[in-house]
C-alpha cells in the first residue's frame, strides 16, 4: 500500500496514467489470467517474458506452439539503451525497445531509420543496443550460450558438448595471440579474451564469429 501511495506521489502530472500503470503492475502483479489470484510474478520474470510464457502455454493448448529460437546471453559491461532525452515520451521508447526485440536481423535498421525520423540521429547507447540485437540475431543459431564480461576479459560459453574446430581454434589464436585463454566448466566449454585499454568488445565478438558489424 506504501508503494501505491509512493508511486500516486511520483506520477502525479499530467499523462501520468501509463507509467502509473506499469508502476502498480510491478508491485502487485499481473496475477493468474488463467486463475483467480490477483497477483502473479510479473517482477520476478519481467512483463514481456510473461506474456511470451503465456503465449506459449496457449499455443502448447492450441497444438500449435513453435519453438523459438533461443536467445544468447550478452553482458559486456557498455551502455545500451535509448535514452530518455533522446526519445521522451515512454509510450513510444517502449513500442521501440519491443520492435527491436521482436525484430529479424534485416528489419533492424529499418527500426533505426524510423527512428531517426522521429527524434534525429541516433545516439551511442542506441547504436550500442542495435549492434547488440543485430549479435543476438546471428549467433541464435549458432553453438554460443552467452558472452558475458568478467575479470577484465570477454567470456564465451558454447553449448554442452560442443566444441570448435581446429581452423577456428587456430584463426582465433592468430587474432588474438596471447590474450585468448581456453577453459571448461562442469557444464560449458568456452574461452575468455584479456580486455585492453580502449577494446571494443563488440568488435571482438565480431571478430571471433566474423561478423560484419
Amino acid at each position: 500500500a506504501i508503494k501505491r501511495l509512493l508511486a500516486l506521489e511520483e506520477f502525479s502530472e499530467l499523462g501520468s496514467g501509463f507509467r502509473l500503470s506499469m508502476r502498480d503492475l510491478e508491485i502487485r502483479g499481473a496475477g493468474e489470467i488463467l486463475g483467480t489470484k490477483q497477483h502473479g510474478f510479473i517482477t520476478a520474470v519481467g512483463l514481456e517474458t510473461y506474456i511470451r510464457l503465456l503465449n506459449d502455454e496457449i499455443s502448447k493448448i492450441k497444438g500449435s506452439f513453435k519453438k523459438e529460437d533461443k536467445e544468447v546471453l550478452i553482458d559486456i559491461g557498455i551502455s545500451a539503451f535509448i535514452p530518455q532525452e533522446y526519445i521522451n515520451d515512454d509510450m513510444e521508447r517502449l513500442n521501440f525497445y519491443k520492435r527491436i526485440a521482436n525484430a529479424s536481423y534485416t528489419e533492424l535498421d529499418s527500426i533505426v531509420s524510423k527512428m531517426e525520423d522521429i527524434a534525429g540521429k541516433i545516439p551511442q547507447p542506441v547504436k550500442n543496443l542495435i549492434r547488440i540485437a543485430k549479435i543476438k540475431k546471428l549467433l541464435s543459431e549458432r553453438n554460443i550460450t552467452k558472452i558475458i564480461e568478467k575479470n577484465g576479459a570477454v567470456e564465451f560459453y558454447f553449448e554442452k558438448g560442443f566444441v570448435p574446430g581446429d581452423t577456428e581454434i587456430k584463426r582465433w589464436l592468430e587474432i588474438f595471440k596471447g590474450r585468448i585463454n581456453f577453459f571448461k566448466t562442469s557444464s560449458h566449454n568456452g574461452f575468455a579474451i584479456k580486455l585492453e585499454k580502449d577494446d571494443d568488445k563488440i568488435s571482438i565478438i565480431s571478430k571471433v564469429f566474423r561478423l560484419d558489424i
